[in-house]
Parts: C-alpha cells; sequence; structure tokens
C-alpha cells in the first residue's frame, strides 16, 4: 500500500511539473482569468512577473497583442493590480492589438477609460507603442492603425464611434507632429 501511495504521489508531482512548464510556455486565457477570480489580478501578476525574468509575463502581453477577446480580457483583469512596470507593459500589448482588432480594443477603452485603475484610455492606446524602435516600426504601426481604424464600423454604438474618432485624432496628431519635426520615414 505504501508503494502504491508512493507511485502515486511520485506522478503527481512529475503531473505538476508537466503542467507548470507548459504553462509557462504556452499561457492560455481561461486558466488566467480563472486564477484572477480565485487570487486577484496583484497575486497573478506578482506570479507571472517571478517567473524567469519576466518570461512568462512577456508570454501573456505577446498573447494580449493578438488582440482576441479573452487576452483582452485578461489585460483588463490584470490591470488593477499592476505596478508601474507591468501597467506600461499591458497597456504598450492592448496599444500594439489595436491594428489588429480595434472594434475590441475601443471597446476594453469605453469599459475602463473611467476606472482610474482601468489605464487604459485613449491617450494611452491610440499611439506608438513602442521605445526607440528600428526605423520605420513606428510609423508602419500608425498607418496601419489609422487604415484599420478608418475601416472598422462603429455605427452602432455612438460610444464606440467617438472613441473611434478620438483614437483617430490622436494618430493624426502623432503623424502630423512628426512630420513637423522631419522624422516621419515610413518607408525604412
Amino acid at each position: 500500500m505504501k508503494l502504491m501511495l508512493c507511485i502515486v504521489l511520485s506522478s503527481l508531482f512529475f503531473l505538476s511539473i508537466v503542467v507548470e512548464k507548459a504553462d509557462a510556455e504556452d499561457p492560455d486565457a481561461v486558466r488566467i482569468i480563472e486564477e484572477i477570480r480565485l487570487k486577484g489580478p496583484k497575486s497573478v501578476i506578482e506570479r507571472l512577473v517571478s517567473c524567469e525574468k519576466w518570461t512568462e509575463f512577456e508570454a501573456v502581453c505577446d498573447m494580449i497583442e493578438t488582440g482576441e477577446k479573452e487576452w483582452l480580457e485578461v489585460a483588463r483583469l490584470l490591470a488593477p493590480g499592476s505596478d508601474a512596470a507591468s501597467a506600461e507593459s499591458l497597456v504598450y500589448s492592448v496599444a500594439r492589438a489595436l491594428p489588429r482588432s480595434p472594434r475590441q480594443v475601443l471597446s476594453l477603452v469605453a469599459e475602463t477609460e473611467n476606472d482610474p485603475a482601468g489605464r487604459f484610455t485613449v491617450d494611452r492606446i491610440c499611439i506608438s507603442p513602442f521605445i526607440e524602435p528600428e526605423p520605420g516600426v513606428s510609423e508602419r504601426y500608425l498607418i496601419e492603425a489609422e487604415k484599420k481604424l478608418e475601416s472598422t464600423d462603429t455605427s452602432d454604438s455612438l460610444r464606440l464611434n467617438t472613441l473611434r474618432l478620438q483614437c483617430l485624432d490622436n494618430i493624426h496628431a502623432i503623424i502630423c507632429n512628426s512630420k513637423k519635426r522631419g522624422i516621419w520615414n515610413p518607408k525604412q
């Protein structure tokens, strides 16, 4: 009986290591949402950033950039528990999702813009979300975001349409300012 118990416990231990490793390599939005609801956003962020120099948190941010609805929900739920560094990463990830899923991102902004912990506002999302990008990266992003926002139908929602127009205004202002300063170079 003791031998059987040792075998079962060893198997469970091994399985938990395999599952933990798989989770670190391939984050799952549903699992993370459930974890946030059980443990709270701050606890989940602490776990994500403690994994091998932020690798799991970065993987989650990469998934948020896809603009998929469940990953934008992860961003929304994590935001209230974020510190300055993790908040900035979440904001940039949501901003990078803008050209991929403009309506979903605008919906997230609409849900969180009046929440001080939400951190997702037009002024923070409708920007060039890059720090010292390679030449042309920011410009190509802004052009793509502009095209996607212009072609996104938000006529069914006054709030989303207003946010879309505000977002376009921000992007147009960034482009115009870059051209005035002589730093606009989308061809590179």
